[in-house]
């Protein structure tokens, strides 16, 4: 789906640094369309969690300035937090709550949660254990009862942290279809941001991607626009050395490569490709069995830029 220039935004933020002592959150702007499904790409240990702790505000000792709703100027004006729901792995609940304390809970909390929808969502999901303890679920079970929590609320954001982690496939399908649903409900006033260092399975789901790396933003875009922007190279591991300059990452093995490349690189590639194994034109090589270009997937995109950042060797 398209960005453009006159895209509003469900949040808005500049400056933002929180440091640790061996790590630094530094985001000098970001800005998060409203209306769509975005996603945060990157290695664990990347920074993700604590930037959308930041967001959520469920982190607030950090420098800088994060703005909601366009007309609204801080995580504690009236009715912000209300309108954002937020989940994360780990100690989200306490461990001897049940899901009907939770339940009970949320009414409290939160006077846009219903009841009725929350019960729907549990059934929905097949949640089971319902009446045990927190402590005593499966992390699957966990997540889908902090989804079913936040999906129960009249919210505008959903912030979700690693949301597909500890489900299986077929949950991971079904929080995709969550998710659009959410959107589509929303008349063009809801969005929903969520990380993942695995983008595969949520793929189809996405409109607009950012990149983490070392606690930055590394690249941003529409997935369409993502998608035309990079090109995927294959060919034999002779011939890499000749055009490893024009590639943003690359692995190899014995026989053959795979790297990422720009596509306003691809000509040169050929060129170079050429010039190293015959004088034939250059567009011969495109499809045969040494060379070959082609549109990469989202997964290969992710891959191919957080190689190149990656500690891992």
């Amino acid at each position: 789906m398209k960005m453009n220039e006159k895209s509003e935004y469900a949040i808005e933020a500049d400056q933002l640094i929180k440091k640790y002592k061996n790590f630094t959150l530094d985001i000098p702007e970001f800005q998060l369309p409203k209306g769509f499904i975005s996603v945060l790409i990157g290695e664990n240990g990347a920074g993700k969690s604590t930037f959308l702790q930041v967001l959520a505000g469920a982190r607030l000792n950090y420098k800088g300035n994060v703005k909601y709703f366009e007309d609204q100027k801080s995580i504690n004006d009236c009715d912000v937090r209300d309108r954002i729901g937020y989940t994360a792995p780990g100690n989200y609940f306490m461990p001897h709550w049940t899901g009907n304390q939770i339940k009970e809970l949320a009414k409290e909390l939160y006077p846009s949660f219903s009841e009725d929808e929350f019960d729907r969502l549990c059934q929905e999901m097949s949640i089971s254990g319902f009446s045990d303890r927190i402590s005593r679920m499966s992390d699957g079970n966990r997540m889908k009862l902090e989804l079913a929590s936040v999906l129960a609320r009249d919210t505008d954001l959903l912030i979700m942290d690693e949301p597909a982690s500890p489900l299986d496939p077929l949950m991971r399908q079904k929080l995709c279809d969550l998710m659009q649903n959410y959107i589509a409900n929303g008349n063009g006033e809801k969005t929903v941001f969520l990380s993942t260092h695995n983008i595969s399975d949520l793929a189809a789901a996405v409109d607009y991607c950012y990149f983490m790396a070392d606690g930055k933003i590394i690249e941003k875009g529409s997935a369409e626009d993502l998608k035309d922007k990079y090109i995927l190279v294959n060919g034999p591991s002779s011939s890499l050395s000749s055009i490893r300059d024009m590639l943003i990452s690359s692995t190899h093995g014995e026989n053959n490569f795979s790297g990422l490349a720009l596509t306003s690189e691809k000509e040169k590639i050929l060129y170079a490709y050429e010039a190293e194994n015959s004088s034939e034109e250059p567009s011969s090589y495109i499809g045969d069995n040494s060379l070959a270009i082609e549109a990469p997937t989202l997964e290969q995109i992710s891959v191919g830029l957080l190689r190149k950042y990656s500690h891992i060797s």
